[in-house]
């Protein structure tokens, strides 16, 4: 059972988004695991199209919510186990 001072990894917000920012994409990307959509706009300031992935019908909703009016994001409840790649 979780308590409410959960110790959670450090996520390096602005390692990420420096990371997107220099990623040459060409085409769609996937933001597997996109949670609150945060990685999303970053994505698609560098791409035509995001496809945001989760698998939290929660958070599926908020994003649902949040890109409605965003023609290029398609926003897909999954599991990335699920995707067909040959490796994990």
């Amino acid at each position: 059972m979780r308590g409410a001072l959960d110790h959670r990894p450090y996520t390096a917000v602005w390692e990420k988004l420096q990371l997107i920012a220099s990623t040459q994409v060409h085409g769609r990307v996937l933001d597997a695991g996109a949670a609150d959509g945060q990685y999303v706009v970053p994505w698609r300031d560098r791409t035509a199209t995001v496809v945001a992935l989760d698998i939290d019908a929660t958070r599926i909703a908020q994003l649902r919510r949040g890109f409605a009016a965003t023609p290029d994001v398609t926003v897909v409840r999954g599991s990335v186990e699920r995707l067909p790649f040959t490796d994990r």
